[in-house]
């Protein structure tokens, strides 16, 4: 990355992209230490644990994605699919 970022024929929008792209593939290769940290928590007041989605279960992460649908907009409801996990009596 830093050799295209160095790279002075090169525009700056161009080196933008292929870092990104670069940080891409490294966070879904290495997510524990180079994807998004997801934070999940209240008003931001104490107590507030930043929790990383990496550490969730499969579980969790469906009743996530279920929370999700319930906060969107009627229009953007059917864009979202969200499958249920099993044994759960939703």
């Amino acid at each position: 990355m830093i050799e295209i970022v160095d790279q002075p024929g090169l525009d700056p929008l161009d080196k933008r992209v292929r870092i990104d792209a670069r940080h891409w593939i490294i966070s879904k290769v290495a997510p524990q230490r180079y994807g998004d940290k997801v934070i999940l928590g209240g008003d931001g007041g104490l107590g507030v644990a930043a929790i990383s989605s990496s550490d969730l279960s499969d579980e969790q992460l469906a009743a996530l994605e279920a929370l999700a649908v319930l906060r969107l907009p009627d229009d953007e409801v059917g864009a979202v699919e969200v499958e249920e996990p099993a044994g759960n009596d939703w």
